[in-house]
């Protein structure tokens, strides 16, 4: 959570920016994507969002391009039926949470829903020789996990997922394989997770393990515990990175090249 604690790693919600080239993708949108809409003047993008729980959405309303009419954006959701992921959206922009409605908006978002494990079709990824897998993750009210492949590259993004104890699921496995950098859910350690059985999150041993078994390049631990504090991140980035060498643990600002 945002604070003196919590400088260096940042306490901002889940929000990741993905660039292919001209192309901008933006996986969830928590707070972090206020920031992103007031550093770049985007006119175009893509929003896709893993699930709509408050922290993976919550920047929405305040995501400055949505109040411009030049702004063109495609919001994508899979776990919901169709109509779900904007119905959501639509609840958490009416008063008397949230003054501005969903109609208010200048930028008129458009929203599709699709169901996880299709890929995504649009005319600006074909276009642009991009080309988005889904998966449906275990967590409640489900999720979606996104791999982005362009340019003989790849990046998976799996967040928010619990696994089971002991088994590693072989088809996510297969899903994140010989990917270039994968974003896990490392919400917990293994000695805290037992007792957070059915919370819907993930730990950064178990997403090493799989990270090994699907040939990953670079394991990125990402959706830190909030009581988590720089020190106790850097202590679990050392400890991981004894584990897997080539491991680094989400920070704000971060910039990888796959």
């Amino acid at each position: 959570m945002p604070g003196p604690s919590a400088v260096r790693y940042g306490g901002n919600t889940s929000c990741v920016e993905v660039r292919c080239d001209n192309r901008l993708l933006i996986i969830d949108a928590g707070t972090g994507i206020i920031s992103l809409g007031k550093e770049e003047k985007i006119k175009d993008a893509d929003i896709l969002l893993s699930h709509t729980h408050l922290d993976h959405i919550q920047g929405f309303p305040f995501f400055k391009p949505f109040y411009s009419k030049e702004s063109n954006i495609r919001v994508w959701g899979g776990h919901l039926d169709k109509g779900g992921t904007r119905a959501a959206i639509k609840k958490i922009m009416q008063p008397p949470v949230f003054p501005v409605p969903l109609s208010g908006l200048h930028a008129k978002p458009k929203f599709i829903d699709f169901k996880a494990g299709e890929d995504l079709s649009a005319p600006q990824f074909k276009k642009n020789g991009i080309k988005i897998k889904t998966f449906c993750l275990n967590h409640p009210d489900n999720a979606t996990a996104f791999r982005v492949e362009y340019g003989g590259k790849s990046i998976c993004y799996v967040s928010d997922v619990e696994h089971k104890q002991g088994k590693i699921d072989t088809a996510l496995v297969e899903f994140i394989k010989n990917t270039n950098i994968l974003i896990y859910d490392s919400t917990f350690c293994e000695t805290k997770f037992k007792n957070h059985i059915g919370w819907g999150h993930s730990t950064w041993q178990h997403g090493a393990l799989v990270a090994d078994e699907a040939n990953v390049s670079m394991f990125v631990a990402f959706h830190h515990d909030p009581e988590l504090s720089d020190e106790a991140l850097d202590e679990r980035e050392r400890h991981m990175q004894h584990l897997r060498k080539n491991s680094v643990m989400a920070r704000e600002g971060m910039t990888l090249e796959p």
